[in-house]
């Protein structure tokens, strides 16, 4: 069954979307955190931050994933200097591998979701919650919801 592009980019918006919720909160509470954050060039040569989160509960179990990734202008380009961290050049090697010369057609939010789930490290998405809300989305979209 071929599935349209807005499915597709949907189908991948909502894991990404469930993940950032579960981490939001976890983030309440961290007792501690810190930001890592990179700059790199996609392969259409614009320049991205990606920031990582990592931060430690009360019970000091450590949590480490992507908050963001955001497009840079170019007037700041030059004036972010970063050190990398093992995971933000592993993201950027996630980012070359999905957004080429021949996915082209990757909106910054669409790559940015497709990266936070490959990129997750403690947090997977909860499946049972994403069927609940495509059942719910199917149910109230149907023919005989008149």
């Amino acid at each position: 069954m071929s599935l349209s592009r807005n499915t597709v980019a949907e189908r991948v918006d909502q894991p990404s979307t469930n993940l950032k919720e579960q981490l939001v909160g976890k983030g309440k509470d961290f007792i501690a955190y810190s930001l890592a954050v990179d700059e790199s060039t996609d392969t259409s040569d614009i320049a991205q931050l990606s920031i990582f989160v990592r931060g430690v509960d009360s019970s000091l179990s450590i949590t480490e994933e992507l908050l963001a990734l955001r497009p840079i202008m170019a007037q700041l380009q030059d004036k972010i200097c970063m050190k990398s961290t093992y995971l933000c050049e592993r993201l950027f090697s996630l980012m070359k591998l999905n957004k080429t010369s021949h996915r082209n057609r990757l909106t910054d939010q669409h790559l940015h979701s497709i990266l936070r789930i490959s990129s997750a490290q403690s947090l997977t998405p909860n499946t049972d919650e994403l069927v609940q809300k495509m059942r719910r989305h199917q149910v109230s979209g149907s023919s005989s919801d008149k």
